[in-house]
Protein backbone atom coordinates (compact mmCIF):
# COMPACT_ATOMS: atom_id res chain seq x y z
CA UNK A 1 0.00 0.00 0.00
CA UNK A 2 2.89 2.33 0.73
CA UNK A 3 4.06 1.94 -2.89
CA UNK A 4 0.62 2.99 -4.19
CA UNK A 5 0.52 5.99 -1.88
CA UNK A 6 4.02 7.03 -2.94
CA UNK A 7 3.05 6.80 -6.63
CA UNK A 8 -0.08 8.82 -5.92
CA UNK A 9 2.04 11.46 -4.21
CA UNK A 10 4.25 11.72 -7.30
CA UNK A 11 1.16 12.12 -9.48
CA UNK A 12 -0.30 14.90 -7.31
CA UNK A 13 0.66 17.76 -9.70
CA UNK A 14 -0.99 15.92 -12.62
CA UNK A 15 -4.16 15.26 -10.60
CA UNK A 16 -4.38 18.88 -9.45
CA UNK A 17 -3.92 20.03 -13.05
CA UNK A 18 -6.80 17.80 -14.14
CA UNK A 19 -9.03 19.23 -11.40
CA UNK A 20 -8.09 22.73 -12.55
CA UNK A 21 -8.93 21.91 -16.19
CA UNK A 22 -12.32 20.53 -15.18
CA UNK A 23 -12.98 23.70 -13.18
CA UNK A 24 -12.13 25.96 -16.13
CA UNK A 25 -14.10 23.94 -18.68
CA UNK A 26 -17.23 23.15 -16.62
CA UNK A 27 -18.81 25.90 -14.56
CA UNK A 28 -20.83 23.44 -12.48
CA UNK A 29 -17.75 21.39 -11.48
CA UNK A 30 -17.16 21.42 -7.70
CA UNK A 31 -13.40 20.99 -7.13
CA UNK A 32 -13.71 21.07 -3.33
CA UNK A 33 -15.63 17.80 -3.44
CA UNK A 34 -12.80 16.18 -5.41
CA UNK A 35 -10.55 17.19 -2.50
CA UNK A 36 -12.89 15.59 0.03
CA UNK A 37 -14.84 18.65 1.18
CA UNK A 38 -18.32 17.12 0.92
CA UNK A 39 -21.49 18.69 2.28
CA UNK A 40 -23.03 16.19 4.68
CA UNK A 41 -25.23 13.56 3.02
CA UNK A 42 -27.38 10.61 4.12
CA UNK A 43 -28.30 7.77 1.78
CA UNK A 44 -29.62 4.23 1.79
CA UNK A 45 -27.42 3.33 -1.17
CA UNK A 46 -24.27 4.93 -2.53
CA UNK A 47 -23.55 4.12 -6.19
CA UNK A 48 -20.24 5.07 -7.77
CA UNK A 49 -20.11 5.53 -11.55
CA UNK A 50 -16.87 6.69 -13.15
CA UNK A 51 -18.53 8.63 -15.97
CA UNK A 52 -21.40 8.74 -18.46
CA UNK A 53 -21.27 5.11 -19.60
CA UNK A 54 -21.57 3.72 -16.10
CA UNK A 55 -24.40 6.14 -15.23
CA UNK A 56 -26.37 4.96 -18.26
CA UNK A 57 -25.60 1.32 -17.56
CA UNK A 58 -26.86 1.44 -13.98
CA UNK A 59 -30.19 3.06 -14.92
CA UNK A 60 -32.22 -0.21 -15.10
CA UNK A 61 -30.93 -1.26 -11.69
CA UNK A 62 -31.89 2.06 -10.09
CA UNK A 63 -35.33 1.95 -11.71
CA UNK A 64 -35.96 -1.52 -10.26
CA UNK A 65 -34.67 -0.51 -6.83
CA UNK A 66 -36.97 2.52 -6.77
CA UNK A 67 -39.94 0.37 -7.71
CA UNK A 68 -39.13 -2.04 -4.90
CA UNK A 69 -38.05 0.61 -2.36
CA UNK A 70 -39.85 3.90 -3.18
CA UNK A 71 -38.38 5.70 -0.17
CA UNK A 72 -34.76 4.82 -0.93
CA UNK A 73 -32.35 7.75 -0.82
CA UNK A 74 -29.62 7.51 -3.46
CA UNK A 75 -26.16 9.06 -3.50
CA UNK A 76 -24.41 8.82 -6.88
CA UNK A 77 -20.77 9.78 -7.28
CA UNK A 78 -18.86 10.36 -10.50
CA UNK A 79 -15.31 11.35 -11.42
CA UNK A 80 -16.22 13.54 -14.39
CA UNK A 81 -18.44 16.59 -14.96
CA UNK A 82 -20.06 14.87 -17.94
CA UNK A 83 -21.00 12.02 -15.64
CA UNK A 84 -22.48 14.52 -13.20
CA UNK A 85 -24.57 16.05 -15.98
CA UNK A 86 -25.93 12.61 -16.85
CA UNK A 87 -26.80 11.91 -13.20
CA UNK A 88 -28.75 15.18 -13.01
CA UNK A 89 -30.58 14.32 -16.22
CA UNK A 90 -31.32 10.66 -15.46
CA UNK A 91 -31.77 10.73 -11.66
CA UNK A 92 -32.98 14.15 -10.49
CA UNK A 93 -34.13 12.53 -7.23
CA UNK A 94 -30.58 11.48 -6.29
CA UNK A 95 -27.86 13.38 -4.45
CA UNK A 96 -24.65 13.80 -6.43
CA UNK A 97 -21.09 14.22 -5.23
CA UNK A 98 -17.77 14.13 -7.02
CA UNK A 99 -15.72 11.20 -5.78
CA UNK A 100 -12.71 12.46 -3.85
CA UNK A 101 -9.36 11.84 -5.46
CA UNK A 102 -7.87 8.76 -3.88
CA UNK A 103 -5.59 10.48 -1.39
CA UNK A 104 -6.18 8.97 2.04
CA UNK A 105 -6.86 12.34 3.69
CA UNK A 106 -9.43 13.42 1.05
CA UNK A 107 -11.33 10.11 1.13
CA UNK A 108 -11.37 10.08 4.93
CA UNK A 109 -12.59 13.69 5.05
CA UNK A 110 -15.44 12.98 2.61
CA UNK A 111 -16.61 9.81 4.34
CA UNK A 112 -16.87 11.65 7.65
CA UNK A 113 -19.73 13.61 6.04
CA UNK A 114 -21.51 10.45 4.85
CA UNK A 115 -24.20 8.41 6.57
CA UNK A 116 -24.61 5.24 4.52
CA UNK A 117 -24.03 1.50 4.91
CA UNK A 118 -23.83 0.22 1.35
CA UNK A 119 -21.54 1.16 -1.55
CA UNK A 120 -22.19 -0.19 -5.05
CA UNK A 121 -19.32 0.26 -7.50
CA UNK A 122 -20.22 0.02 -11.20
CA UNK A 123 -17.66 -1.91 -13.27
CA UNK A 124 -14.15 -1.99 -11.77
CA UNK A 125 -13.35 1.34 -10.13
CA UNK A 126 -11.20 -0.15 -7.38
CA UNK A 127 -9.53 2.77 -5.67
CA UNK A 128 -7.43 1.38 -2.76
CA UNK A 129 -7.87 4.22 -0.26
CA UNK A 130 -11.59 4.43 -1.02
CA UNK A 131 -12.05 0.70 -0.41
CA UNK A 132 -9.96 0.65 2.76
CA UNK A 133 -11.71 3.67 4.25
CA UNK A 134 -15.19 2.42 3.25
CA UNK A 135 -14.60 -0.95 4.91
CA UNK A 136 -13.11 0.72 7.96
CA UNK A 137 -16.27 2.79 8.25
CA UNK A 138 -18.39 -0.37 8.10
CA UNK A 139 -19.83 -0.10 4.58
CA UNK A 140 -20.79 -3.15 2.58
CA UNK A 141 -19.08 -2.92 -0.82
CA UNK A 142 -20.32 -4.74 -3.93
CA UNK A 143 -18.94 -4.40 -7.46
CA UNK A 144 -21.54 -4.81 -10.22
CA UNK A 145 -20.97 -5.34 -13.94
CA UNK A 146 -17.41 -6.16 -12.89
CA UNK A 147 -14.97 -6.62 -15.76
CA UNK A 148 -11.28 -7.46 -15.86
CA UNK A 149 -9.38 -7.87 -19.13
CA UNK A 150 -6.58 -10.40 -19.52
CA UNK A 151 -4.10 -7.55 -19.81
CA UNK A 152 -5.26 -5.92 -16.55
CA UNK A 153 -5.35 -9.32 -14.85
CA UNK A 154 -1.69 -9.99 -15.72
CA UNK A 155 -0.74 -6.54 -14.47
CA UNK A 156 -2.51 -7.08 -11.15
CA UNK A 157 -1.02 -10.58 -10.87
CA UNK A 158 2.45 -9.17 -11.36
CA UNK A 159 1.96 -7.08 -8.21
CA UNK A 160 -0.08 -9.67 -6.31
CA UNK A 161 1.36 -8.64 -2.94
CA UNK A 162 -0.49 -5.34 -3.42
CA UNK A 163 -3.50 -6.44 -5.49
CA UNK A 164 -4.62 -9.51 -3.51
CA UNK A 165 -5.47 -7.53 -0.33
CA UNK A 166 -7.30 -5.03 -2.56
CA UNK A 167 -9.50 -7.67 -4.25
CA UNK A 168 -10.37 -9.19 -0.88
CA UNK A 169 -11.97 -5.94 0.33
CA UNK A 170 -15.28 -5.93 -1.64
CA UNK A 171 -17.97 -8.21 -0.20
CA UNK A 172 -18.83 -9.48 -3.68
CA UNK A 173 -18.08 -9.14 -7.37
CA UNK A 174 -20.99 -9.54 -9.79
CA UNK A 175 -18.99 -10.32 -12.90
CA UNK A 176 -19.76 -9.43 -16.49
CA UNK A 177 -18.75 -12.87 -17.80
CA UNK A 178 -17.35 -16.21 -16.63
CA UNK A 179 -13.84 -15.29 -17.81
CA UNK A 180 -13.99 -12.11 -15.70
CA UNK A 181 -15.21 -14.11 -12.69
CA UNK A 182 -12.31 -16.54 -13.00
CA UNK A 183 -9.81 -13.67 -13.05
CA UNK A 184 -11.33 -12.05 -9.96
CA UNK A 185 -11.21 -15.37 -8.11
CA UNK A 186 -7.58 -15.90 -9.11
CA UNK A 187 -6.77 -12.50 -7.59
CA UNK A 188 -8.31 -13.43 -4.24
CA UNK A 189 -11.86 -12.04 -4.43
CA UNK A 190 -14.00 -13.51 -1.65
CA UNK A 191 -17.33 -13.98 -3.44
CA UNK A 192 -17.76 -13.88 -7.20
CA UNK A 193 -20.97 -14.43 -9.19
CA UNK A 194 -21.42 -14.31 -12.96
CA UNK A 195 -24.51 -12.19 -13.62
CA UNK A 196 -23.96 -10.84 -17.15
CA UNK A 197 -23.84 -7.22 -18.20
CA UNK A 198 -26.43 -4.83 -16.80
CA UNK A 199 -25.91 -2.76 -19.96
CA UNK A 200 -28.00 -5.32 -21.84
CA UNK A 201 -30.91 -4.42 -19.54
CA UNK A 202 -31.09 -0.93 -21.04
CA UNK A 203 -34.44 -0.28 -22.68
CA UNK A 204 -34.83 1.95 -25.71
CA UNK A 205 -36.53 5.19 -24.74
CA UNK A 206 -40.04 5.70 -26.19
CA UNK A 207 -38.84 9.11 -27.43
CA UNK A 208 -36.22 7.39 -29.59
CA UNK A 209 -38.78 4.97 -30.98
CA UNK A 210 -41.16 7.82 -31.74
CA UNK A 211 -38.43 9.71 -33.60
CA UNK A 212 -38.18 6.70 -35.91
CA UNK A 213 -34.54 7.19 -36.84
CA UNK A 214 -34.46 4.36 -39.35
CA UNK A 215 -37.25 5.95 -41.36
CA UNK A 216 -35.38 9.25 -41.42
CA UNK A 217 -32.08 7.67 -42.43
CA UNK A 218 -33.65 5.46 -45.09
CA UNK A 219 -31.53 2.62 -46.47
CA UNK A 220 -28.18 4.32 -45.88
CA UNK A 221 -25.48 2.33 -44.14
CA UNK A 222 -24.74 3.72 -40.65
CA UNK A 223 -21.81 2.99 -38.40
CA UNK A 224 -20.58 4.49 -35.14
CA UNK A 225 -17.16 4.90 -33.54
CA UNK A 226 -18.09 5.23 -29.88
CA UNK A 227 -15.95 5.97 -26.81
CA UNK A 228 -12.83 6.60 -28.83
CA UNK A 229 -9.51 7.45 -27.22
CA UNK A 230 -6.75 9.78 -28.35
CA UNK A 231 -5.43 8.78 -31.75
CA UNK A 232 -8.37 6.51 -32.60
CA UNK A 233 -10.51 9.20 -34.26
CA UNK A 234 -8.03 9.45 -37.14
CA UNK A 235 -8.15 5.67 -37.68
CA UNK A 236 -11.96 5.73 -37.70
CA UNK A 237 -12.09 8.68 -40.10
CA UNK A 238 -9.65 7.02 -42.51
CA UNK A 239 -11.75 3.86 -42.45
CA UNK A 240 -14.83 5.99 -43.09
CA UNK A 241 -13.23 7.67 -46.09
CA UNK A 242 -12.25 4.30 -47.55
CA UNK A 243 -15.78 3.00 -47.06
CA UNK A 244 -17.33 6.18 -48.43
CA UNK A 245 -15.24 5.91 -51.59
CA UNK A 246 -16.82 2.54 -52.32
CA UNK A 247 -20.36 3.50 -51.32
CA UNK A 248 -20.70 7.09 -52.53
CA UNK A 249 -23.75 8.82 -51.05
CA UNK A 250 -24.72 5.80 -48.99
CA UNK A 251 -22.79 6.20 -45.74
CA UNK A 252 -23.67 8.07 -42.55
CA UNK A 253 -20.99 8.28 -39.85
CA UNK A 254 -21.04 9.30 -36.20
CA UNK A 255 -18.10 9.52 -33.84
CA UNK A 256 -18.61 9.79 -30.09
CA UNK A 257 -15.43 10.49 -28.16
CA UNK A 258 -15.07 9.40 -24.56
CA UNK A 259 -14.77 12.03 -21.86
Amino acid sequence: MWLYRFALLLLTPVILLKIRRFQKKYRHYRPKEALGFWPSVSADLWIHCASVGEVLAVRPLIVQLREKHPTYRFLITTMTPTGAEQVEKSFPFAEHRYLPMDWRFSVKRALKQLTCKHLLIVETELWPNLLFQAKQQGLRVDVVNARLSERSFLRYQKFSHVSRPLFKLPDSFLAHAKSDAERFEALGAKKVLTTGSIKFDLAVSPDVLEDNWREQLGSRFVWIAASTHQGEDEIALNAHKATFAKRVGCVAFACAASS
